[in-house]
């Protein structure tokens, strides 16, 4: 046996059977013999049972296979028909007629062989013929199938032969359990595709069920698996007769395997009322909705045939599929719609339309929440400003009210987890509807700015910023709360449109500027319009204020940005220097009167007067790497401060302007509290007069409203000029804002609950009044509520500079001489200048911004000392501060600009060397700075414009200056060295800025020799770029008429210098 011999074997055994036959008589053998061998029975009962054994190892051995001969030994015996249930021999039975077939063994022979073989062992006909049944219904192998006389591929002969086996099997179940197996493991196979086979095993499964429930006399409660398998065989069949009529011929190739159509049949019949073939099927977004990854979807499947059709075909040819599938009619339909949106959106094609593409759909639903989910899905796909997004809601948000009625007319118990998603799918789509109408309301208010003309570029980029930063803080977000959105929205575009006017590049006008505010201002009254509880006025309020308080770095993104640039160390240094300023006792210093000869005699002069020592700056210094960069921006501890003030003041005046009910909360308050003081007794002297309308924010909208639009203007200038004005511990200021809600007057950091006003407060609301405000307003409340003594329109000039002077002293850490602005603003500025630099010189915190402050206030008159002008022109050169002595220049040109010709005459024989010298040493570092920059790799746009902007202010001095003494000189280096700059230069804006400064300053150029060379050299620059913008600035850019008050914070020199050229050739 274990050289596994088996013919030898089964010839040992046959001899064993022969010699224990009492048929067989040796002549031999004497009947002693024979009676001993008479009482070998089980000898011999072995023997037949190994020969028997030995015939079917050979046979399948024969037959290659593979088996273990030990086994048949336990359980292989016909006596032990009883010990297992599955027998050994049986488990052989599946490949000992796979390789027969493969063999090419005839059918009868195969089923003889088999047969004999279960006979042999005890197993009985019906498992051979259930075995060659199962293997006939198989799945065929396909490509590796190693016969081509498979029976199995012969279709016609195999349903013959299958019938012609299963009447061999008599009892109906055993033939029903058989049928079972073989459509079960079929449809499990890899690849079931075969949808032809599947037809033949599902026709007899049918009949055969049919013949079984009709022949029964079970009660129903019994019959209930059958029934059951009866429809779920019934409903593949329809599956089977579409898919097959559709993948025929060259589409035979793409059938999905017809597995992933339904779900599989339970294990056994016993099985069927556990539910496993009942999943939930998915709604009708398949795969898009959010419980697709539990539920079953039977259109899966065809999401990739539906996707590439490129008709209805497909989808016509499949739709009927919905009723076998258990799917609502419509539902294939809907696939296709999903599928046609998708493959517009990756292949970036126009989206399908909803009156030829979606509508037809959506009337083949029947039920409303399938209307709504699928209306609402497609509204998704379209971009909000397309039309068809708004109707889609529109379907949706009816449909699924409807839904959610009928929920509420079904039985409670089935109804309750229904009904609360109908609700659900309400709120949802409402709300997107809501948020859809007011997006497109607004976005059509901003598109009514005017954004398409050539004049309003800049503007237009200003709004493309803004609905960015929409999309990304409101539209893209989960919630839309009208309120919150209001305040993001009036923050953005108050931030977009001030950054616009302080950018050279979008150089945004005051009246392109107003044109946005407006717009703004009305798309917030339509949301308030829309919800009632969406107070504009009070949101306005709140943002003003938080921002006059604190200004808007605790806002910006702007603060992040540069304090990652080392060369704008500064910024952190100043902006919490107004939040230790110790609080001002306004009766110490109420009646005082400025003597400067008796301070002048004072040791201490300047530092007693006013709240004791002057506070200390700790932490961060600064020496000559204070300003390590002559042309970034903003590059200098003033320029810092000075453009987030006009920042700041610009954006308060952008809420502030036409916020409708900014005033309303608030008059009642203070009429109350005029009432009780008596105080109301100005309040007639003026209201009948009309400010005339120029000169402000609010200006060019006086004219349309009138008396309401004047008692807005007056109002703003009376709350913004209450503040600039204000004392310490202003109790009727206080009162008239305690209504506003979430807001602190007291600074951050301070824990008592006093209200202190800094000047730096007082110098945004100044400045944000100059904006905002016509002249004449002013100084119509000033009168009024008596700030001023003197002369208004003059004493509020002197204001606006004490303002600039008290709010620099004051972040500079230094004593203020005077805590009263009117009288503050009357002091002898040069004096006190002088006075600052003697007893602060050798201070190292900031000592450009000291420096600066020195100069603009010792030019504020004309010079009487030039030794001490020039020795702080000179001092700011050694401390190697370009930024600051870019402008203290610039300052300089105010200077000679606004002086008699007298004075200019004295100030360019004293000075006049000196200061075209500090022009050309700074042209030089710039311009070595600029080289350094265009040599690096792939310089930063933004350090390149700051690079051009600093190169035209340079050129605006050498204008200046150009036709004194080495002027001429120095202006034609510096045309060159532009000129070289212009060629290193890509073709960009930039560019096309250098080259038409150089072509404006050659009109200056006196050589006209020279002039025709370097003119020549700058057509072959650029000829194209010249000529083709207007010189320097954009003409339609507007400046606010506020007087030396915005020249001061400008800190540059737009104003025409002709005249100083003029006025000195004249000389």
């Amino acid at each position: 046996m274990s050289t596994r011999k088996f013919d030898r074997l089964r010839k040992l055994a046959n001899i064993g059977k022969a010699i224990g036959s009492k048929d067989l008589l040796l002549p031999i053998c004497n009947a002693k013999l024979l009676r001993s061998w008479s009482r070998q029975g089980k000898f011999v009962s072995q023997c037949h049972q190994l020969s028997s054994r030995a015939l079917w190892w050979s046979t399948l051995q024969l037959y290659d296979v593979n088996f273990d001969m030990y086994r048949f030994e336990r359980d292989g015996s016909p006596e032990d028909e009883k010990s297992s249930p599955v027998k050994y021999p049986s488990t052989l039975l599946p490949t000992l007629i796979s390789n027969m077939s493969r063999r090419g063994v005839e059918t009868k022979k195969i089923l003889q062989t088999t047969e004999d073989y279960c006979r042999a062992f005890g197993l009985g006909n019906e498992i051979a013929i259930s075995c060659y049944l199962e293997y006939l219904l198989s799945p065929v192998p396909g490509e590796k199938k190693s016969f081509d006389n498979d029976i199995r591929l012969k279709l016609p002969s195999l349903e013959i032969l299958t019938r012609d086996l299963l009447s061999r099997l008599k009892s109906p179940r055993k033939r029903i359990d058989v049928l079972r197996r073989c459509l079960i493991n079929l449809e499990m196979s890899a690849n079931c595709k075969d949808y032809e086979r599947l037809e033949i095993i599902s026709a007899l499964y049918q009949a055969e069920l049919g013949f079984f429930i009709r022949g029964t006399s079970k009660d129903a409660t019994s019959l209930k698996p059958f029934l059951v398998d009866l429809e779920l065989v019934d409903r593949r069949r329809d599956a089977l007769a579409i898919l097959s009529s559709y993948f025929q011929g060259e589409k035979k190739t793409e059938r999905p395997p017809f597995s992933n159509f339904f779900s599989p049949f339970p294990e056994s019949l016993e099985r069927e009322g556990s539910g496993l073939h009942t999943r939930t099927a998915v709604g009708i977004l398949g795969s898009e909705s959010e419980d697709a990854k539990e539920a079953f979807d039977p259109l899966r499947p065809l999401d990739g045939m539906l996707s590439g059709s490129s008709n209805s075909a497909a989808t016509s040819a499949l739709a009927p599929l919905c009723l076998p599938f258990g799917v609502p009619r419509g539902f294939i339909h809907a696939r296709s719609l999903i599928a046609r949106f998708k493959q517009s959106k990756r292949e970036q094609v126009a989206m399908p339309s909803f009156e030829d593409d979606v509508m037809p759909v959506l009337n083949r639903l029947k039920s409303s929440a399938d209307i709504a989910d699928l209306a609402e899905w497609c509204a998704t796909q379209y971009s909000f400003e397309n039309e068809d997004k708004l109707r889609c809601l529109e379907i949706a948000l009816n449909s699924a009210i409807q839904a959610s009625s009928e929920a509420e007319r079904r039985t409670r118990r089935i109804s309750e987890v229904a009904e609360s998603l109908a609700l659900e799918r309400v709120k949802r789509i409402s709300k997107a509807k809501d948020v859809l109408v007011d997006r497109l309301a607004i976005t059509a208010i901003l598109a009514s700015a005017g954004i398409t003309s050539e004049k309003s570029c800049a503007l237009s980029s200003v709004v493309d910023d803004l609905m960015e930063r929409l999309e990304e803080q409101v539209w893209l977000k989960d919630e839309f709360v009208p309120e919150t959105f209001v305040e993001i929205f009036l923050t953005e575009a108050s931030l977009v449109a001030a950054d616009g006017c302080l950018c050279d590049q979008k150089a945004l006008s005051i009246g392109k500027f107003q044109q946005l505010c407006i717009v703004v201002h009305r798309a917030c009254k339509s949301v308030a319009e829309r919800y009632s509880h969406v107070q504009i006025g009070e949101t306005a309020r709140r943002l003003a204020r938080k921002w006059l308080f604190h200004g808007d770095q605790l806002t910006s993104n702007e603060i992040t940005d540069l304090s990652n640039d080392p060369s704008n160390e500064i910024i952190s240094v100043f902006q919490d220097a107004s939040r230790s300023m110790p609080d001002i006792e306004e009766e110490d210093t109420l009646n005082f009167v400025m003597d400067l000869a008796s301070i002048a005699k004072s040791d201490n002069a300047w530092s007693g007067d006013v709240g004791g020592q002057p506070t200390k700056q700790e932490g961060r210094t600064f020496s000559s790497e204070e300003e390590p960069y002559c042309l970034k921006f903003p590059g200098c501890s003033n320029e810092t401060s000075e453009h987030s003030s006009r920042r700041v003041s610009l954006r308060i005046a952008f809420v502030m302007a036409y916020a409708d009910g900014y005033h309303s909360d608030i008059k009642g308050i203070q009429t109350e509290k005029e009432n009780l003081n008596g105080a109301s007794n100005h309040s007639s002297q003026t209201t009948s007069s009309k400010p005339k309308a120029r000169g402000g924010l609010l200006a060019k909208v006086g004219c349309v409203e009138s008396k309401k639009q004047h008692g807005s203007v007056v109002e703003h200038s009376r709350e913004l000029l209450r503040i600039v004005f204000a004392k310490s511990g202003f109790s009727e200021w206080d009162d008239a804002f305690q209504h506003t809600p979430n807001l602190s007057t007291t600074m951050p950091g301070q824990e008592n609950s006093q209200t202190m006003i800094t000047f730096a407060m007082r110098h945004r609301a100044l400045r944000a009044a100059s904006i905002l405000c016509p002249q004449e307003a002013l100084e119509e409340v000033i009168i009024e509520e008596g700030f001023l003594k003197t002369n208004t329109r003059s004493s509020l000039k002197k204001c606006c500079f004490g303002a600039y002077v008290a709010k620099e002293i004051e972040e500079l850490g230094l004593p203020l001489p005077h805590s009263d602005l009117s009288q503050l603003s009357t002091i002898n500025f040069p004096s006190y200048s002088r006075t600052l630099w003697r007893h602060h010189r050798e201070s190292k915190v900031a000592k450009g911004r000291l420096l600066l402050l020195i100069v603009d206030m010792y030019l504020k008159e004309p010079i009487s000392d030039f030794a001490f002008f020039l020795s702080i022109m000179s001092e700011i050169e050694k401390s190697r501060l370009p930024r600051t002595l870019l402008l203290a220049l610039e300052s300089v040109g105010r200077y000679v600009q606004r002086s008699s010709p007298d004075c200019i005459d004295s100030f360019y024989v004293n000075a006049g060397a000196n200061i075209l010298k500090s022009v050309r040493e700074l042209s030089l570092t710039a311009e070595a700075e600029f080289t350094k920059l265009l040599v690096s790799p792939n310089p930063a746009q933004r350090h390149v414009q700051d690079a051009v902007a600093t190169s035209k202010r340079l050129g605006y001095l050498m204008k200046a200056h150009c036709h004194f003494q080495d002027g001429q000189m120095y202006l034609e280096r510096f045309l060159e060295s532009q000129l070289q700059i212009a060629g290193s230069l890509p073709q960009s804006t930039a560019k096309e800025d250098i080259l038409m400064m150089v072509h404006n300053l050659l009109q200056n150029y006196e050589d006209s020799r020279k002039s025709h060379r370097i003119s020549e050299i700058l057509s072959e620059t650029d000829s194209e770029s010249v000529g083709c913008r207007p010189l320097f600035d954009d003409p339609d850019r507007e400046s606010p008429d506020v007087n030396d008050f915005m020249s001061i914070s400008l800190n540059k020199v737009e104003a025409s210098l002709d005249n100083i050229v003029r006025c000195h050739s004249r000389s």
